[in-house]
């Protein structure tokens, strides 16, 4: 799992694969619910959350 590379973990990497594709889905529909929604900023924000997830993991 390519996941598994950036936080060192089966379990942890399938379990991130989960709420990756929740943000995915809950973001569409948040656009198809509301077309004023700026998907593309969110997106930007859950990349930085994601690289911040993965420079604490590599530190602890």
């Amino acid at each position: 799992m390519p996941l598994q590379h950036f936080v060192g973990d089966s379990q942890k990497a399938s379990a991130l694969a989960g709420i990756l594709l929740a943000c995915f889905d809950g973001l569409a529909l948040q656009k198809i619910v509301d077309d004023e929604f700026d998907i593309d900023q969110s997106y930007r924000l859950l990349i930085e959350l994601l690289e911040l997830y993965i420079s604490k993991s590599h530190s602890v």
